[in-house]
């Protein structure tokens, strides 16, 4: 059993209580302070595989408390991707380099056939056998068994900044550094260009289905789309040197990165955003667990953090009754009472929550003694 908020308490005349997003505890884990490149992570996040511009190649097994230097070698490296279980991991060289593989989680990789190119992004399906990768300068390129051979597509030739995969491949989205977002259909055989505005692009991000994108602009805002990448609108993100942009399995819960800044959150598919507690820094590259429940994040010049991500529980009192709120997005939790916490004799709540803007809400009567309440995931 986790427990995976705090208490709160409603005293008599007393009101505590905090907005009902979710909380963030962000940890500096044990990676060095390095010039990081890029972060990705397991659908668990407990994978992780993170690339130094200009050094190695780094894995964790257990969410950033311990890392190993893989045997891959110091390269310019500019991207990283996992599969879902971790194991088929792939990078990509950043000036004139190639794009390397693993199946082992990292322990071992493998140089690919792809052409030496300028690589800006690569992404990978959650399987590992459907890549693409675009570069700074020249078509796309896509491999359907694993990286062993690489097609050209007929994408345009563009100073590509980003792409991004559906879990099964098949859907995929690449954004030039001035201009378009593409979108694919069929694995990159074709391409077509949205609606979005010429921005210069930094990052995409998409649900597994691939029906819910997220492009963050540089100097500009974070844009959503929810029909595949056809049309794009303006999300509630603030105005910022945007540089990363990841998502949960759903799309509804987003971390985004701001160089030089700090790094925000949604848990409503970009609605509203928030600014986490994650020190302000050169954040270049942010990933996330497929529940969103764990992120981790890496610094230019600095270290890599990971944060574990909570719902938050509300409360609010008013006359004779006391309102407790959380988001309708916490999916697996239950809300639980006890009157003492010396003790291990927590219960859970019976009320039947309402839904009012995305909140579950109880209401329980107010006592003239106390009462702890929390939110608790099996």
């Amino acid at each position: 059993m986790k427990q995976l908020m705090f208490a709160l308490a409603a005293l008599g005349g007393f009101a505590a209580g905090s907005s009902p997003a979710f909380a963030q505890n962000w940890t500096r884990t044990s990676a060095p302070s390095s010039d990081w490149a890029a972060v990705a992570s397991s659908a668990d996040g407990l994978r992780i595989v993170a690339a130094v511009s200009g050094g190695p190649i780094c894995t964790s097994t257990n969410s950033g408390a311990t890392w190993t230097n893989t045997s891959v070698g110091n390269q310019n490296w500019a991207a990283v991707a996992s599969s879902a279980d971790g194991n088929a991991l792939v990078g990509a060289v950043a000036i004139d380099g190639s794009v390397y593989t693993s199946t082992n989680g990292g322990a071992v990789w493998a140089e690919t056939s792809a052409t030496n190119e300028d690589w800006a992004g690569v992404a990978s399906s959650a399987d590992g056998s459907h890549l693409v990768a675009a570069p700074y300068g020249g078509p796309i390129y896509t491999s359907a068994d694993a990286g062993a051979t690489w097609t050209t597509t007929n994408s345009p030739e563009a100073y590509w900044a980003a792409v991004t995969s559906s879990a099964d491949g098949s859907r995929l989205l690449a954004a030039t550094y001035s201009g378009s977002i593409y979108s694919s259909t069929n694995s990159g055989t074709t391409w077509t260009p949205g609606n979005a505005p010429s921005q210069s692009w930094a990052a995409l991000a998409s649900s597994a289905d691939g029906s819910k994108a997220f492009a963050a602009a540089d100097g500009g805002t974070i844009y959503t789309s929810t029909n595949f990448g056809t049309t794009w609108t303006p999300s509630g993100a603030p105005v910022a040197n945007w540089y990363s942009v990841a998502c949960s399995a759903d799309g509804t819960k987003l971390a985004a990165a701001i160089y030089a800044g700090g790094i925000y959150v949604s848990t409503n598919s970009g609605t509203n955003w928030v600014l986490t507690g994650a020190p302000a820094a050169n954040w270049v590259s942010v990933a996330s667990s497929a529940d969103g429940s764990t992120l981790v994040a890496a610094v230019y010049g600095g270290p890599i953090y990971v944060a574990v991500v909570r719902p938050a529980l509300s409360l609010a009192i008013a006359g004779a009754s006391v309102t407790l709120a959380w988001p309708t997005n916490a999916a697996g939790y239950a809300l639980q009472q006890q009157t003492n916490l010396a003790t291990a004799n927590w219960t859970s709540v019976t009320n039947a929550p309402t839904v009012t803007n995305l909140l579950y809400n109880v209401m329980v009567p107010r006592s003239g003694g106390q009462h702890f309440y929390r939110l608790s995931s099996q």
